[in-house]
């Protein structure tokens, strides 16, 4: 390109140039590989910046001169010096001292195009001057957010341009929900427009130059806090306002604690204007007291009113020696409390001696009313004393009277309780025993005669029907026994769901601890359920024992009730929420009962309504209630089922028939091949009374079953380790040795599906049968005395449930 000023103009203007300028030439191999580059051409300020000087540099190579030069920069001239286009960038360049420059670089446009010249500058003192100031930006951004204070930056128009990480996390907020907002529109404000009105009026005070203070309650993502809040002016060289800088102190507990000592000096206050008190102070840095006159008079010191006494002096050294010995120690321990352990109030009780009465009881209650706001040492107690002495003496009169009054009502109590006992238990044996022997006689009178005119057919039914009224009659003293132990048969009835929750929570209230909160949510258009109220009375008792032994801590406890109507048989869903597949179709009410508690693991929740699963240690259950639950909701024509989440608590639910509609019965539509089935069943019939045994067993025998008598518990386990298999086990519950429970469980043991039936006349908390007469999946219970027409239809029920099972 050719030259358009005179070359020694061009010359003078390449001396005079502040830049770094030279030109050079690339070095390549034979097979055009850049070797390196040669300088031609060197200007003064090359020299300047570098430190070499021409004729050192002229005619040498890159490498020569500076050898930690980087390929990348042989590679970047080769691509400009063939015509590329120029080419700009930092380098460092170690050999030099570690400086940094700024490069240019421009194609020579010589007929060689191996030829460029290069423009540099010497940046390090840029480059240190810009790593200095992002270090102190930096420093301010950590001094910034590191502040426990909120605080921020805004424009004069309260525009927010900054916010540091205590305000954003006090506030829930991020930078992107409030950089740019009016200050008074982001969210600490929000919700409180007197607040932000008053925020807008002090934000234009201090764009006008003023410094603005005052308290504000602001919102939090937790919590409103009170702060002291103030805005500062940020002027400019020229005075004029630039930015507003907002802060917030946290003060929400120092004015709880300033409203507390108001409270406490509102009490001392009443306290001094009440009768008979006197009052003191105590100046701790001087070591003085001062006492009115009534403190004097109470106290006993010979000092002149309302003056201040050094300690150390002979009369209130004196005065301090003569407090009882007993209690010289526990009024050092209150002051000491306050004095070094920082309490704010000093409460005690000593007798000082006085003439006339042995001691004198006196009472001192002080408050802390200045403390070194560097250190929080107290300053100044103000306080009453209160002469006792009477109060004490009557206090201990009444409490000998008390002591004395309640032993005596304590024996009163025992003697009248045991008469009661004795009276109830009396009526009770008599009557049982008077209606017992009638039964009795009746029966033997009757067996004897048939004994005797085995020919008379006639009179063998008369009697033998006179021996079953008799019967009756026993099963009605039975039933009047129970009622006594509040236990009975199962008798379905409607009943007003929300008048049974509103029953238990007044009871379950006091009975389950003050830990545990009773709710009941119960609509008031509920339907009547269908089902026996004492044993679902039983259930829902159970259920929150349960559940209170599952909330050690305490929490809620929640009785709830609703409607579900099922559409289909076994559609499993009621208006569109799941329900027991089992449930048939019709109207339901849905009981639950919640809790707060630890919940259930999936392993315990799969097997929670096993009978004989439980927990519980040792001796504290044997894992029938919700076994016995289940049993007494499906024998209802309902269903139960348990929800659980561990760490937040397990919903019991159990589903009632609504009163009016025919409930499903699981003993209900036996057709004749289950009757004629009963030709093949076996049972296992198991009690240690012989009569009993054998007049069972014929029962049974009579209604077509295969008896397998066993007069123990072991005996019938020889029966099922030698490889009898029955289709159900019939026993005793209460037997030598090893009882019903035992058995059964044993058996199951064996073989978990064998169904089992429990005999007995009381059922007692050691089985833990919440429901009597309930089915439970393989296991039910029914109480003597029962005819032969019921054991058979309870074996055919639990014998179509295990076939169920079996099909499911």
């Amino acid at each position: 390109m050719p030259l358009t000023m005179p070359e020694t103009e061009l010359r003078a203007l390449f001396a005079r140039m502040g830049e770094g300028f030279f030109v050079a030439e690339m070095v390549r191999d034979p097979g055009r590989e850049v070797l390196d580059f040669r300088y031609l051409e060197v200007n003064p300020a090359f020299e300047d910046l570098t430190g070499l000087r021409a004729d050192q540099v002229v005619g040498r190579t890159g490498r020569a001169l500076f050898p930690d030069l980087p390929d990348w920069l042989f590679e970047t001239y080769a691509r400009v010096a063939e015509g590329g286009a120029p080419a700009r960038f930092q380098i460092e360049v170690p050999s030099l001292g570690e400086r940094e420059y700024e490069v240019r670089a421009y194609p020579a446009w010589d007929s060689t195009g191996q030829r460029f010249a290069v423009l540099f500058l010497d940046v390090t003192e840029r480059r240190n001057t810009e790593a200095s100031l992002r270090e102190r930006k930096a420093r301010l951004r950590a001094l910034f957010e590191g502040m426990f204070q909120f605080t921020g930056l805004l424009t004069p128009d309260g525009t927010l341009l900054e916010a540091n990480q205590a305000a954003l996390a006090f506030g829930g907020l991020t930078g992107e929900e409030t950089i740019g907002l009016k200050f008074w529109d982001t969210g600490w404000w929000v919700g409180t427009p007197e607040s932000a009105a008053r925020l807008r009026a002090a934000v234009a005070e201090a764009a006008g130059g003023a410094f603005v203070r005052y308290e504000v309650e602001v919102r939090g993502a937790e919590r409103n806090a009170v702060i002291d809040f103030s805005l500062r002016p940020v002027r400019d060289e020229r005075g004029a306002v630039v930015f507003l800088v907002p802060e917030g102190r946290d003060i929400t507990e120092l004015k709880r604690a300033e409203a507390a000592l108001a409270e406490k000096e509102g009490r001392l206050r009443l306290a001094v204007q009440g009768a008979r008190l006197g009052v003191w102070e105590f100046d701790l840095p001087r070591d003085c007291w001062r006492l009115d006159a009534r403190a004097l008079a109470i106290t006993g010191l010979d000092l002149p009113a309302e003056t201040w006494v050094p300690a150390s002096s002979p009369v209130l050294h004196a005065w301090f020696a003569s407090i009882h010995p007993e209690d010289a120690s526990r009024r050092a321990a209150a002051y000491e409390r306050v004095l070094r352990q920082g309490g704010e109030t000093f409460e005690t009780e000593y007798r000082i001696p006085r003439p006339g009465h042995a001691w004198n009881w006196v009472a001192q209650q002080a408050l802390v009313v200045e403390r070194d706001t560097r250190t929080g040492a107290p300053l100044r107690l103000v306080g009453v004393a209160r002469d006792v002495t009477e109060e004490r003496d009557m206090q201990a009169e009444l409490e000998r009277l008390v002591v004395e009054r309640t032993r005596e009502l304590q024996e009163i109590q025992s003697r009248l309780a045991h008469a009661e006992r004795m009276q109830a238990l009396g009526q009770l044996a008599g009557g049982v025993a008077h209606d017992f022997n009638n039964v009795l006689q009746a029966v033997q009178g009757a067996a004897g005669l048939i004994e005797r005119r085995p020919a008379d057919p006639e009179n063998v039914r008369r009697l033998a029907r006179l021996a079953g009224e008799a019967a009756a009659r026993g099963s009605a003293v039975t039933q009047r026994l129970l009622a006594f132990a509040r236990r009975g048969d199962a008798s379905a009835r409607p009943m007003d769901v929300a008048a049974l929750f509103g029953g238990l929570r007044d009871i379950l209230r006091h009975t389950l601890g003050t830990g545990v909160v009773v709710r009941v949510e119960a609509p008031a258009d509920l339907p009547a359920a269908l089902a026996d109220k004492a044993q679902l009375e039983t259930v829902l008792v159970n259920l929150a024992t349960n559940a209170r032994d599952a909330m050690p801590g305490g929490g809620v406890l929640t009785f709830a009730a609703g409607t579900d109507i099922v559409e289909r048989d076994g559609s499993g869903t009621a208006g569109g929420r799941p329900v027991p597949a089992t449930l048939l179709a019709g109207c339901y009410v849905r009981l639950s009962v919640s809790d707060t508690g630890t919940g259930l693991p999936l392993d315990v929740l799969a097997r929670a309504t096993e009978p004989f699963f439980t927990t519980k240690g040792e001796g504290k259950g044997t894992g029938l209630g919700l076994a016995m639950a289940r049993g007494f909701a499906e024998q209802s024509g309902g269903a139960l089922h348990i929800e659980s989440v561990p760490g937040r608590g397990t919903t019991v639910s159990l589903w009632f028939p609504c009163a009016g509609q025919a409930g499903a019965s699981p003993l209900e539509n036996t057709d004749d091949a289950a009757v004629e089935a009963v030709q093949q069943r076996r049972v296992l019939l198991v009690d240690d009374d012989p009569i009993v045994r054998e007049v069972t067993s014929e029962q049974l025998e009579t209604m077509g079953y295969v008896v397998l008598p066993a007069g123990s518990g072991p005996a019938a386990l020889a029966l099922l380790d030698a490889g009898t298999r029955p289709d159900i086990v019939i026993s005793d519950l209460f037997m030598p040795g090893m009882d019903g429970v035992m058995l059964i469980r044993e058996a199951h043991r064996r073989r978990p599906e064998l169904p089992a039936i429990l005999l007995t006349g009381f059922a007692t908390n050691a089985a833990e049968i919440a429901v009597d007469g309930a089915l439970s999946g393989s296991f039910s219970m029914l109480r003597k005395p029962v005819t032969a027409e019921q054991i058979a239809e309870r074996v055919e029920a639990l014998l179509a449930n295990a076939t169920a099972g079996d099909r499911t």
